[in-house]
């Protein structure tokens, strides 16, 4: 996260649509501003990489297959409608303001042309996202307690958290890995996009681990050597200084 990388500032916009998206009322009412307003957060966010945009379609989807209760699919339309609005209204504003400074051809070549030839094919690099060389980088290795908390708590289940909620997360965790892959050659940053779904899965496992088991200090003991495993692979980091860092 000290690298000059889009992913940071993608990882933080999609984080808050997502938790905007979560609590949002479910049924039959149309809650207009909520909707813009996750609009305005995942547009924010494919204005620094067009991918960001990859989850809010998956998050549709699983809203679209999975309805939640009493919410017809005609009214997730209109939230869905709302969103991809509100995105075409910022990006068409963003474009009006280039062609209006005579820049036009400029942000053309920029945004769409020039992020097209870098990623090649898009159908190869969709089929080559769920293979296994490209499913888990090894510089996520550090992650691999939080992966083992976050499965315990799904296992175990967390009163606060309803299905809906856990299928939300594996529609985001989906979108972030096309993501991955969507601008090709799955560069080792890329794999940054999955600190989202990781630190919220985490973060319900914890949860979960609190929730059911009984004896409260244990499981607190539990969670607490998970966050050490998690952080002691990174700490020698911390004693190198900017140049080196960046280096490395």
């Amino acid at each position: 996260g000290n690298l000059p990388n889009t992913e940071v500032f993608i990882n933080a916009a999609i984080a808050w649509g997502f938790a905007l998206w979560l609590r949002a009322e479910i049924g039959r009412r149309i809650n207009a501003g909520r909707w813009a307003s996750i609009g305005i957060i995942f547009a924010i966010g494919s204005l620094y990489k067009h991918i960001a945009l990859v989850p809010t379609v998956c998050l549709g989807a699983m809203e679209l297959i999975f309805p939640p209760a009493n919410t017809p699919r005609r009214t997730i339309l209109i939230h869905l409608a709302i969103i991809f609005a509100t995105v075409a209204v910022a990006w068409a504003s963003v474009f009006g303001y280039f062609m209006a400074t005579s820049r036009g051809w400029l942000i053309w070549q920029t945004l769409v042309v020039a992020p097209r030839a870098y990623a090649g094919g898009l159908t190869a690099n969709i089929a080559a996202a769920f293979e296994p060389s490209h499913l888990f980088a090894a510089e996520l290795g550090f992650a691999i307690p939080a992966i083992a908390l976050a499965l315990f708590g799904a296992l175990i289940g967390f009163r606060s958290v309803p299905p809906r909620a856990w299928r939300l997360l594996i529609a985001l965790a989906i979108g972030m890995q096309l993501a991955v892959a969507l601008p090709g050659g799955f560069a080792e940053h890329y794999y940054q996009l999955w600190f989202v779904p990781l630190a919220i899965a985490a973060g319900w496992g914890a949860a979960g681990v609190v929730d059911r088991v009984r004896i409260r200090w244990l499981a607190r003991a539990a969670i607490s050597l998970v966050a050490i495993a998690v952080l002691l692979p990174q700490l020698s980091w911390y004693t190198l200084d900017a140049d080196q860092w960046a280096w490395r």
